[in-house]
């Protein structure tokens, strides 16, 4: 048994870490008190890191995206329980991402072009009522002239329908849709 130097309380041996350069081998403070002061210490300086660690990142940018595409690839079932874990904390996010994800790459096969869209034009567009019968639950993306036909996946050439609406449009133009 041994007394710790911070909390005073006494513990086995066990509860220090080894150290060389102490009388008995182990470090005069016991586990918990040391990891106590480093969590203070990096709350401390985590700001700091931080700046650091951003600035790392622009100056080698290829290379952390490389590590980060690799350890992907080496760390398959961590990587899946990362994105479940995010999708099930998130799911609005996740279905936004999801929607542009798969318009992009449907513009992207049909060679009619793709134009970045910020999240907050998303967002704007998302909050609007339907613009056919003017329900303000479930809004979807819809392309005024549909991907299928050649539109582009460009924040000019969307709006807001709700979900029902949206499929029942389909692939055809608003005019085509209204008429029907």
């Amino acid at each position: 048994m041994k007394a710790c130097s911070t909390c005073k309380k006494e513990q086995p041996s066990s509860q220090y870490y080894a150290d060389k350069s102490g009388k008995d081998g182990y470090r005069s403070n016991c586990k918990d008190c040391v990891k106590t002061k480093l969590k203070v210490n990096y709350q401390k300086k985590r700001a700091i890191k931080l700046a650091i660690q951003k600035n790392w990142y622009v100056n080698n940018s290829n290379k952390a995206k490389q590590y980060a595409k690799q350890w992907r690839k080496d760390n398959p079932d961590k990587t899946k329980k990362y994105h479940q874990d995010y999708v099930a904390a998130n799911p609005d996010k996740e279905r936004v991402r999801f929607r542009e994800k798969s318009s992009k790459r449907r513009a992207r096969l049909k060679g009619n072009g793709v134009f970045k869209l910020l999240p907050k034009d998303i967002q704007r567009l998302l909050t609007q009522p339907c613009i056919n019968c003017g329900n303000e639950n479930n809004q979807t993306l819809d392309h005024i002239v549909p991907i299928a036909r050649g539109g582009r996946h460009s924040i000019g050439n969307l709006q807001t329908l709700c979900l029902s609406c949206n499929v029942s449009k389909g692939t055809k133009t608003i005019m085509e849709w209204r008429s029907n």
